[in-house]
């Protein structure tokens, strides 16, 4: 099988056409579904994000010089104008690690707010929801409050689910961390449980969870 040696334009190429849309394409999914994807399932989502990545490059570096022409001139520029210009270097790196991730946050949130899929939707494209299950979507965005998780056989566990409270993503054994647990009798007010505790629960004969804000 033959080898391709590893030289700055073989690497430069990599970098650019590769891993640059990998990485996209990870935070991304961070952000939408929370799982790395494997590698041979996303060689042509990765090949378009690259794509991308190149077209968003190329203009923002045109616009960078359109403006320096319109304010100075491109012949007159001062010289502490043309210091703040990132070398070769320094825009390489800018452009396979800072740009592939600013655009991977901004397809993860777009994907996790729900706008981009109303969109492809109007254009009759197909779309894949990143959160298939009702589950992924509520916890994704991390709601803080109190929640009352109730059981297939009637049993109730009244919680706070805060900042350091956590729920497992595993489509085949949810799970839900909650940082402080509570009593409730009838209509009297919750009362935190003393001493203070917290509890993991197994959700997988849950019948509801509430939330209240």
């Amino acid at each position: 099988m033959p080898t391709i040696p590893l030289e700055p334009l073989t690497f430069e190429f990599f970098a650019r056409y590769v891993l640059a849309g990998f990485l996209i394409f990870i935070i991304r999914n961070a952000y939408a579904v929370g799982e790395r994807p494997k590698i041979a399932e996303i060689v042509l989502d990765v090949a378009l994000f690259s794509l991308i990545n190149q077209l968003v490059w190329q203009v923002v570096v045109w616009l960078g010089w359109l403006l320096v022409d319109a304010a100075y001139g491109v012949s007159t520029t001062p010289a502490a104008v043309l210091r703040l210009v990132p070398g070769p270097r320094s825009a390489f790196f800018l452009e396979v690690i800072a740009l592939p991730s600013a655009l991977g946050m901004m397809f993860g949130r777009a994907l996790r707010s729900g706008w981009a899929q109303s969109v492809l939707r109007r254009m009759a494209m197909p779309v894949v929801d990143p959160l298939p299950r009702a589950y992924d979507h509520v916890f994704s965005t991390r709601p803080v409050g109190y929640v009352i998780v109730t059981y297939k056989d009637g049993t109730q566990v009244f919680g706070y689910y805060g900042e350091k409270s956590r729920a497992g993503r595993d489509a085949n054994r949810s799970e839900l961390y909650l940082e402080r647990l509570y009593e409730q009798e009838g209509v009297e007010p919750w009362r935190e449980m003393q001493p203070p505790r917290a509890v993991l629960l197994n959700l997988t004969d849950v019948r509801s969870i509430e939330f209240i804000e």
